[in-house]
């Protein structure tokens, strides 16, 4: 067994010999014991992102740490189950230093796993080359991603794109962005995992945090990626805010037939972790799969899943 490997599995040895309870005191300890600067800044960060849970020691809000807890100590196994099939050690040392940030507010082990030699989304030792590609763009945002495609890989890298984007104030941004590109369809709808109509609310952060939400509010249309676009694709790129897992489900068709490449955002939800894996793997057991870090602020975010075969 090799370092790596026994970092890991002394950290997975040691929740699984612990209570959710006593897995939520160590983690509350350790946070406590932080300066109160850093302190305030992590609760900052959650009540802007909410998508891990509240924290605020002044109300005895530990719902954050208490969420943790119960995936590390829940999913124990689950986490095990991905380590055993990610495809090389980069991705091996990042899951480990996702737990120990978790349970250690551990900085400099996940500090050490950021990407810094490849753009998000263009890693060239997972996708060494994209060549006549039809790009899906979940999130398309103002076609950054698009943008670094072409930037790595050439402007002839693909020959369709479509760009899925619920906020439409920013379709024209996007719209201006995709020009100098062709064959580009930008739509204004939601993807999961039904069809029909579904709410969403606007993130006071940034608009690129707008996501969809259960009850009332602003509508967006809401449709699958295996009914809205019926020929084959070959790369979806997907940070949909806590969507991934719907947009998987309501992919399955493309996945099983096509096997695109995929590079899928699994930090909106802690369980995101293993359950997104799991569910790809469900529908093409034959991906690999690859964990990058791109950086964050103290917790760590910007965590891609890629899946090639």
């Amino acid at each position: 067994m090799n370092k790596t490997d026994q970092k890991f599995f002394d950290t997975l040895d040691h929740i699984k010999s612990k209570t959710e309870d006593e897995i939520f005191n160590e983690i509350s300890l350790g946070f406590l014991s932080l300066p109160n600067k850093v302190q305030a800044i992590y609760e900052n960060y959650f009540a802007k992102y909410p998508f891990w849970g509240s924290l605020n020691t002044k109300k005895g809000d530990f719902d954050e740490i208490r969420q943790k807890a119960k995936t590390l100590t829940q999913h124990a196994d689950e986490l095990i189950w991905l380590y055993d099939r990610l495809a090389d050690y980069s991705s091996k040392q990042l899951l480990y230093s996702i737990l120990s940030n978790w349970l250690k507010y551990d900085i400099v082990s996940i500090n050490g796993c950021i990407e810094k030699k490849f753009d998000q989304y263009c890693d060239f030792d997972i996708m060494p080359k994209l060549e006549n590609e039809t790009i899906v763009d979940l999130g398309a945002y103002t076609g950054d991603s698009v943008q670094c495609f072409a930037k790595n890989y050439g402007a002839n890298c693909f020959k369709k794109v479509y760009c899925y984007e619920i906020t439409e104030e920013i379709l024209p941004t996007l719209e201006q962005n995709m020009q100098p590109f062709s064959n580009v369809h930008i739509r204004n709808k939601a993807i999961g995992d039904t069809f029909g109509w579904k709410s969403f609310e606007k993130s006071g952060a940034s608009a690129s945090a707008n996501r969809t939400c259960e009850g009332e509010g602003q509508k967006i249309a809401c449709t699958t990626l295996d009914r809205d676009i019926k020929g084959s694709v070959s790369l979806i790129k997907m940070d949909i805010e806590g969507d991934e897992l719907a947009a998987i489900e309501g992919c399955k068709r493309h996945l099983r037939q096509d096997s695109p490449k995929l590079a899928v955002a699994v930090y909106h939800n802690n369980d995101h972790l293993w359950q997104l894996p799991k569910k790809i793997l469900q529908f093409n057991p034959e991906y690999r799969l690859f964990l990058r870090y791109y950086g964050g602020n103290l917790y760590p975010t910007e965590i891609v899943l890629y899946a090639v075969k």
